[in-house]
This record gives C-alpha cells, structure tokens and sequence, in this order.
C-alpha cells in the first residue's frame, strides 16, 4: 500500500507530503514528511523568470554551473527581496550572485531535540525523517529524457504526465566534497518514485521487499551503511524497464529475484550505478 498524502496548511504557505518509505509498511520502515514553501517561485532559468513575472512570490532559479548532474545551486533572481524576513537567514552571496545556501536553511530554527540526518531533520529514534525543500513545478531538462528514452516497458502516460505536471523538488544537501557543498542542492523525484513504486507489478513489488530485508537484515549488520534502500529501488526501476513485462509473473519469482541481487553485486564491482532520472549522475562515483 502507498500512504501519499498532501496538505496545504493555513495560510497555504507551506505544502507538506508524507510519505511511507518507499511504500512499503515493513518493519523498520520510517515515514517520511517533506514540505516546501510556497511562497517562493521556483523555475529552471532566469528565461522563465522573466517570461512569467511572478508578483505574488519570490522568483529563483537554478543554477547548475560547476555542479555535478542530479545537483544545483539556487539563485535569488532579485535581490529586491534580500529583507523579507522569511528567508533572510537563507541567502548566502557570492560576488554579484546571491544563491539560497542548502546549510543554512536546513540548520535554520533546529530545535535541541532534532538532529540533522543528510537532508533531514530526524528524531533520535529514526522512525520519522522531515526534509524541508523547494519545488520547480516544470519537468526540467536533464530528465527529459527519462520521458522519450527507449525501453522494453515504459511507464505508463498516466504516470509520465503526473510527474511532468508535478516537477522536481529541491532538497538541501549538496554533492560531498564539492567547493561549493553548501550552495548546493539535490533534485528530487520524490512523488514520481512513489508513482513509479505504485506502477510496478506484484512480482516486482515482491522483489522490493526482499531485497529491503536483505538490506535490513544480512548487509548492514556487517557492512553498515554501504548500501541504501535508494540505490536498490534505483536498480529495481532499471530492471523494470530492461526485463521483458511478460517475465515478471509470480511462477517466475526466483528467476526474477536473481536479477534483482546480481545487478548490485554488479554494480557495486564496477562502481557504477546510475540515477534513474539523470543517468549522468552516477550514485557510486567517489
């Protein structure tokens, strides 16, 4: 079952999303919570800025200079609105260029009880991660080919036009080791991977699972953190459109199943394991 909710909290300046770990109600799983202002306009390019000319809320944009794919900078497009109150603590400038710093709004207003884990705010008990984010409600254009790409199963239209109306989100963490890590922010597919995890078949869904208490149960407890559930759905969204659809059926469960654990022992010898979304951004790299 897929728990995806959505609020528009009073005054409808903030929009939040929960969301039940990659869908799946196992033990162990936590919930996930992201919102994002909505007061601020968020756009793939200064073009589109000046095409639209937003009056009701903050134009920015991206900025992917001297950033690896799958991450961005983001850039206030006026520097009209440096004293707003709501995000003067967020802006960090660099020369003449004044750019929404990932660290300072996500270690902005954090309460003793939280701590911060990668992009999140998280209990000390792990059952709840809250990320807060931006949204660009356009289907930007490093992922574009996700769309036209050609594959053995391609997503649904339903499930391509959800997420092309939907966008991306921006959550604030940058690429590690970068010089500019805390201007950096990575783009998120967060509602189209739940689409993508609600589109699979039973049999794949089964795969999901397994392989979350393989995960869970036999590699972290010797190798700790070296692999996440995120890399394994990643590989599980490749195999969906690389294996015929005719294949993945219950009678052939173990045949399936097999795929699903050599590609990481594959991927993992190569060092190479590529984002669904932005190919180009490879999740194995340094």
């Amino acid at each position: 079952m897929i728990l995806l909710k959505v609020i528009l909290l009073e005054p409808a300046s903030v929009v939040v999303v929960h969301f039940k770990a990659e869908g799946l109600d196992l033990k162990g799983s936590d919930y996930d919570t992201m919102s994002f202002p909505n007061f601020i306009r968020m756009n793939e390019s200064l073009n589109d800025v000046q095409y639209n000319r937003y009056k009701l809320k903050i134009p920015s944009f991206m900025d992917t200079n001297d950033t690896k794919p799958g991450f961005t900078k983001l850039k206030l497009a006026s520097k009209s609105n440096l004293d707003i109150d709501s995000i003067h603590d967020w802006y960090e400038t660099v020369g003449e260029e004044t750019y929404i710093s990932s660290k300072c709004f996500r270690e902005h207003c954090l309460p003793d009880c939280i701590f911060i884990h990668g992009p999140c705010k998280s209990l000390p008990c792990g059952e709840y991660d809250y990320a807060e984010c931006f949204r660009c409600e356009e289907w930007i254009r490093s992922a574009q080919q996700w769309i036209h790409r050609s594959r053995s199963n391609r997503p649904h239209h339903k499930l391509l036009t959800a997420s092309v109306q939907y966008g991306v989100l921006f959550v604030p963490i940058g690429c590690k080791k970068s010089p500019n890590e805390d201007l950096q922010w990575r783009i998120l597919f967060s509602v189209t991977d739940k689409l993508s995890i609600h589109s699979l078949t039973h049999a794949q869904l089964l795969c999901n699972a397994l392989m979350k208490i393989i995960l869970k149960d036999l590699i972290k407890p010797i190798h700790g953190e070296l692999l996440c559930s995120y890399f394994l759905k990643t590989i599980l969204f490749w195999l969906s459109e690389e294996i015929d659809p005719s294949e993945w059926k219950p009678d052939n469960m173990i045949s399936c199943f097999l795929d699903c654990i050599r590609r990481p022992i594959f991927c993992v010898e190569y060092e190479i394991c590529l984002h669904y979304f932005i190919p180009e951004n490879n999740l194995f790299e340094d």
